[in-house]
């Protein structure tokens, strides 16, 4: 079954068919959050790409593809310098950008909050929720016909749009900034975490990273909405485009992948 409906559908249809249904779940989600003025309800959209990945795997795949996405990519052993960088790269760049605001005028580092629980459970949960299907599911797929850079900046683009419903009724990104300026976080942060998953084949890591992200922005002055003002954020972009640009110097646009000349 699963092999006469790819049969039908290819994977660059299938790959565009998830796309535009990922984009539509967190449109209908906000729009129903905004239409019964209960922004709450949004949460539900951070496990759309995973179920749509789940469900995307199962029909076009089968139980192999299920398998793969949720065992395979999640339990293998990794390396100790990519589980490093998936836990201290962002915090690292986030502490960075502070102490260089630090020189403008910025309040210096320290925890904006210090209750550890619920809050990491729920930064957790949301990105298991979209990474099976971002890193998990989408990626590769993109990487099947694209090089790393140009399937990185594909899927930048639709995780920012995917973003973009939740911007509207005012959850789910920093509020005191325009969109675009979200997006230029979210393209260089996706170029290092495809560099940290395809250097690692582990999904576990993206979700840690993004976990680790979240939790940078939750507990260090970072937001204007915490620190009243912009420049941590804007310093702290401008840090994690120089990473981002310096890793696919390094690396090359081909598959983030070093390969030292011989």
């Amino acid at each position: 079954m699963a092999n006469k409906l790819k049969s039908i559908m290819s994977e660059p249809y299938q790959v565009i068919l998830y796309s535009i249904l990922a984009l539509a779940a967190s449109a209908g989600i906000a729009a129903i959050a905004s239409a019964i003025d209960n922004s709450n309800i949004s949460i539900l959209t951070v496990i759309t790409p995973t179920i749509l990945a789940a469900i995307f795997s199962a029909i076009f795949i089968g139980k192999t593809g299920l398998k793969q996405l949720f065992i395979a990519q999640l339990f293998k052993p990794v390396k100790l310098i990519w589980l490093s960088i998936a836990l201290f790269g962002i915090p690292a760049l986030a502490v960075v950008s502070i102490l260089i605001s630090q020189q403008f005028g910025g309040d210096g580092l320290y925890l904006t909050n210090s209750n550890l629980m619920p809050q990491l459970v729920v930064i957790l949960l949301i990105s298991i929720g979209e990474e099976f299907g971002w890193r998990g599911y989408l990626l590769p797929k993109l990487q099947n016909h694209y090089n790393a850079l140009i399937a990185s900046l594909i899927l930048a683009l639709i995780w920012s749009l995917w973003h973009y419903p939740a911007y509207l009724i005012g959850v789910g990104t920093p509020l005191d900034v325009p969109f675009y300026i979200f997006m230029l976080w979210v393209f260089p942060v996706t170029l290092i975490i495809t560099w940290v998953y395809n250097n690692s084949g582990s999904i576990l890591l993206p979700i840690i990273m993004h976990s680790a992200a979240n939790a940078s922005f939750s507990y260090l002055p970072i937001l204007p909405e915490t620190t009243g003002e912009h420049t941590s954020f804007y310093i702290f972009i401008a840090v994690v485009w120089v990473a981002a640009i310096t890793m696919v110097i390094i690396f090359k646009p081909a598959k983030f992948i070093y390969t030292p000349n011989v």
